[in-house]
């Protein structure tokens, strides 16, 4: 059947009557997605299966569609469809239990897989850039990399936070939800986003925009791009939701996502323009998979925009580059630092270089504007963590000729400047926490101060302010965690992963050479408030057990000394966790390459896209 053609009024011979009619003994119609009686009454129109399952009618018409879509990308790469998988193929309501759908979207998963290998070939040939993101076969870039559907999650009891997400309709592949929920999802949207990670020139356009889909057929193809920025904001949302309340159910956010991609990858002539509407495309994907603790995708996709920025030549403004129009011209510098800082704050933790070093970088940060106060402050806070990160990494730095000590001095007093400096120009919500701003400041210490190649000895002085930085790091995400302000688990993880293993090496020195001042007391207390944080975020990013475990093994060595935290005791050695051969390094003996950089540098492997 052809992609698009309406099926509503098509009547199925082998389809029975849904469960409200047959309750009421009415004649159904067996129309998909709803009877005529269940729209009419405004019920969702549901059938009872063989196994006794209820499902919604309008499952049967998303099933149909992804078959529909797999004849197509059959078709395209030259095979014809197999007769069970006809356009007169008919699904019956036996077919809507749940191994027969998994085992056709996990047939769709594998043979998209198989793409991966002919689209890289592909997209290293001579062809112009319009064209890149599709393989000759005629199947999108994006579309392979996120072929696979997410994950369905449980849906949990309700709760007052959800009341928001009960209007919006459990199948989202060509529903909207309802007007006023649009703008309360608006509303949290902008609340965080505005503040992290400006991606939209203004509210009101984008209201706008959207606004049209109410008023126009879904089946406008002109309004692809509308419809999949709209859907992709819709999820980000929701997640932004779960954050506040865990049981907002995730899955709703996973509907919208999909649904976007869909539109996405089958409209690539309007989303993938290679102009700034591109960049503002791939940077929503980037939004939503950071919130999602989804690396690997954020990293591919942070590889697409980096690149069409540099097309672009965003990271170099001139005078034949400018708009006649100020706010156009700010705008396009807006996306430029917002590729910027999701680029910084990804690498940072995954421990890669920078795409665009700041040396090339020739773009001013946009025009002070109230309402992105504290989005520009975190972006001065961003360009000093690039700093520090490519100083501490990059080998051009580590000559003796360069004044290292007088550098970490003046960056110290940087830092402090712009702590300082902190407008207070909103009130700390849920979701623009103030907070952010003390965990930035006291992160890029604890990073200025690790032992690292430049720095592979520091004095008593460094390791009191690096033991003093990491305490109060570890407190101030144990008060983000209680009050629910924490958005990037992943990023958090890290933070505390690093912050817990500084405390550990300042007590095993202070074991070697006593440090003045140095209270073991309350190192014990701050190792095991980090253990126990790590232990409540790994139920939020599982991903970060392996670095749980890790540091629980580090604590409890620490900790099992004759003097605890500051005292002395024999050498302790570990056994290999698993999968990280990298604790042959780590002891707790007298050697100075304790937690040496490189060591710690290796543990950066669990946070590495794969």
């Amino acid at each position: 059947m052809p992609r698009g053609q309406p099926r509503s009024n098509v009547r199925r011979a082998n389809v029975t009557a849904c469960t409200r009619c047959k309750s009421r003994k009415q004649r159904c119609d067996q129309r998909i997605p709803a009877c005529s009686n269940c729209e009419r009454a405004g019920v969702e129109c549901v059938s009872t299966d063989t196994d006794g399952s209820t499902v919604p009618r309008s499952y049967v018409k998303s099933l149909e569609d992804h078959v529909a879509f797999l004849e197509a990308q059959i078709s395209a790469r030259g095979a014809q469809p197999s007769q069970s998988s006809s356009p007169d193929f008919i699904l019956s309501t036996t077919d809507l239990n749940t191994a027969s759908s998994s085992a056709l979207l996990h047939e769709a998963r594998e043979e998209s897989q198989d793409l991966v290998d002919q689209i890289a070939s592909s997209c290293m040939r001579q062809q112009p850039f319009s064209t890149v993101f599709r393989s000759p076969d005629g199947l999108s870039t994006l579309n392979s990399l996120l072929s696979g559907p997410v994950s369905e999650l449980s849906v949990p009891e309700k709760s007052d936070g959800r009341s928001l997400l009960d209007e919006i309709p459990p199948e989202t592949m060509s529903t909207l939800p309802r007007r006023e929920t649009v703008t309360k999802l608006l509303d949290v949207y902008f609340e965080h986003c505005e503040f992290f990670s400006p991606i939209l020139s203004s509210r009101q356009e984008f209201v706008q925009s959207v606004e049209l889909l109410y008023e126009n057929s879904t089946a406008d193809q002109s309004l692809a791009n509308i419809r999949y920025r709209a859907m992709i904001v819709f999820a980000t949302s929701v997640l932004l939701l779960n954050r506040v309340d865990f049981t907002v159910p995730s899955s709703k956010a996973e509907r919208f996502f999909n649904t976007a991609i869909r539109i996405f990858s089958q409209n690539t002539d309007l989303t993938c323009t290679g102009d700034l509407n591109h960049l503002e495309n791939l940077l929503f994907i980037i939004q939503y998979c950071c919130f999602a603790a989804n690396i690997t995708a954020a990293w591919h996709f942070l590889g697409l925009a980096t690149r069409l920025a540099v097309e672009l030549n965003l990271q170099k403004e001139t005078a034949c580059l400018l708009t006649p129009h100020p706010s156009q011209s700010n705008h396009r510098r807006w996306l430029f630092w917002t590729m910027y800082t999701f680029e910084r704050n990804l690498c940072v933790i995954i421990g890669r270089p920078f795409s665009i070093p700041d040396g090339a970088i020739e773009t001013p940060l946009p025009v002070q504007d109230p309402q992105r106060a504290l989005a520009i402050h975190l972006l001065k806070y961003r360009l000093l963590e690039s700093e520090i990160y490519s100083i501490l990494n990059e080998r051009q730095y580590h000559r003796t000729s360069f004044t290292k000590d007088t550098w970490r001095e003046n960056m110290h007093q940087r830092l402090q400047e712009w702590h300082s400096s902190t407008p207070s120009v909103h009130k700390s919500t849920h979701l623009t926490p103030m907070e952010i701003f003390n965990g930035s400041f006291l992160n890029g210490l604890v990073l200025l101060y690790y032992p690292s190649r430049p720095f592979p000895s520091p004095t008593a002085e460094n390791m009191t302010v690096l033991t003093r930085s990491a305490t109060d790091a570890i407190a101030c995400y144990k008060d983000g965690f209680r009050s629910g302000e924490l958005r990037f688990f992943w990023r958090t993880v890290h933070n505390l992963f690093r912050s817990g293993v500084a405390i550990v090496y300042c007590a095993h020195q202070n074991r070697i050479n006593r440090v003045s001042g140095f209270d073991p007391e309350s190192t014990r207390m701050s190792i095991n408030s980090c253990s126990s944080l790590l232990w409540g975020m790994v139920e939020r990013y599982p991903a970060g057990q392996a670095y749980r475990d890790i540091f629980d093994k580090l604590a409890n060595s620490v900790l099992s000394q004759k003097d605890g935290a500051g005292g002395m005791g024999h050498e302790v050695s570990f056994e290999t966790p698993g999968p990280l051969p990298i604790l042959d390094d780590i002891t707790l003996g007298a050697d100075a390459s304790l937690l040496s950089s490189s060591a710690f540098d290796l543990l950066f492997m669990g946070f590495t896209p794969s």
